[in-house]
């Protein structure tokens, strides 16, 4: 679900109310998968 959001134009750099991007509420949750997702995505 994650990289159908990102190919069809999720901003994954956007930054909730608390400050938090995506990335990091994933390394919060460890949810290892969505995280190796997202790094792909922004290239790193």
């Amino acid at each position: 679900m994650l990289s159908l959001l990102i190919q069809n134009g999720a901003d994954i750099k956007a930054v909730s109310n608390q400050g938090f991007t995506a990335k990091r509420y994933a390394e919060l949750s460890n949810a290892k998968e969505a995280l190796q997702i997202i790094e792909v995505a922004l290239g790193n």
